[in-house]
């Protein structure tokens, strides 16, 4: 009878969860329009042609997409951020480390009537939407997504479908040799964008070590098993160095202690 019992309980416990899940993904989608943000890509379509008398070829087309290019998913609101970026993925076909900004935009009016207050913890009532939650960045006047955790219901996206902005980029690490924590960032940056530009703008201590000591700017890896890397062209983009992917390193040093040295 115990065991009954217990057993009961459990499929219930289950069974509610169950029902959630089915309701997410039961539930009408949603259309999301997007552009891509400071940023281009490269994607590759797969397409089955069919000979006659041959068996079917697998045809891949490449297609660059620019920024502003306006591109479609379908999902649904309650999907949370961390599916929505997933979807963008696949969408563009990104098989690399590489890390995507998501930017809303929002009024000023919006931001004052979302603020997270005392009335917005106040129990939601079953079929009412959720109070959207400030759980985000505010950038050029931009919300920038960064909490995964959220629905996309929870955010300032599910009034803005057709506005979403989305950015290609790495994060980049920075220190320079000899130096404490203080000397060391980590950084978002687009692939596309020219390494000097980027890092005069970003960096106030890469302006005095690079232009006041005249150290370099090397590659290094973090295991220490490849041997640095001289850049010694920094107009050149991240890319054509072939900084890629998420989890880069570069590290400023003087000229006389760089040869392989850690």
């Amino acid at each position: 009878m115990i065991l009954t019992i217990s057993d009961k309980v459990k499929g219930e416990g289950n069974t509610q969860s169950t029902r959630d899940r089915k309701a997410a993904r039961d539930e009408p989608k949603v259309q999301i329009i997007y552009t891509l943000r400071n940023s281009s890509i490269e994607i590759t379509a797969a397409t089955e042609a069919k000979a006659d008398g041959e068996q079917d070829m697998i045809n891949t087309v490449s297609k660059r997409v620019n920024e502003g290019d306006q591109r479609v998913i379908e999902i649904g609101p309650s999907a949370k951020i961390k599916q929505l970026r997933q979807a963008i993925r696949d969408d563009l076909g990104i098989k690399e480390k590489i890390s995507l900004k998501l930017y809303v935009p929002v009024s000023a009016d919006q931001q004052k009537a979302k603020v997270a207050s005392a009335e917005d913890q106040e129990e939601v009532k079953e079929g009412d939407n959720p109070p959207m939650r400030l759980d985000y960045l505010m950038e050029d006047g931009d919300a920038v997504l960064v909490d995964d955790k959220l629905a996309i219901k929870e955010t300032p996206l599910i009034e803005n479908k057709d506005k979403l902005q989305v950015e290609v980029v790495i994060k980049v690490s920075i220190d320079v040799q000899g130096k404490g924590k203080g000397y060391s960032a980590s950084i978002d940056v687009s692939p596309d964008a020219a390494i000097l530009s980027t890092l005069k703008s970003r960096l106030s201590f890469f302006k005095t070590f690079f232009y006041q000591r005249r150290m370099q700017l090397y590659i290094v890896s973090k295991d220490q098993s490849v041997a640095p890397v001289l850049i010694d062209d920094l107009n050149k983009t991240f890319k054509e160095w072939n900084l890629k992917e998420d989890g880069c390193m570069l590290q400023l040093r003087e000229p006389g202690k760089s040869k392989n040295a850690y």
